[in-house]
């Protein structure tokens, strides 16, 4: 579901809000899946988040 999140808001499209109404969700929601997944993609590509060294 996360990725889910992240793909519906970071590839161009319809705005965070819309993208979280989508699959049924609130944009609070969405958000935070997002904020979640990004940090665990960053890390997987090697990039920690500030504040995790």
């Amino acid at each position: 579901m996360f990725r889910t999140a992240v793909v519906l808001a970071d590839v161009p499209g319809p705005p965070l809000a819309d993208s979280a109404r989508l699959v049924d969700m609130p944009a609070g929601t969405g958000k935070r899946r997002c904020s979640r997944e990004r940090t665990n993609l960053a890390m997987v590509f090697g990039h920690p988040s500030p504040g995790n060294p």
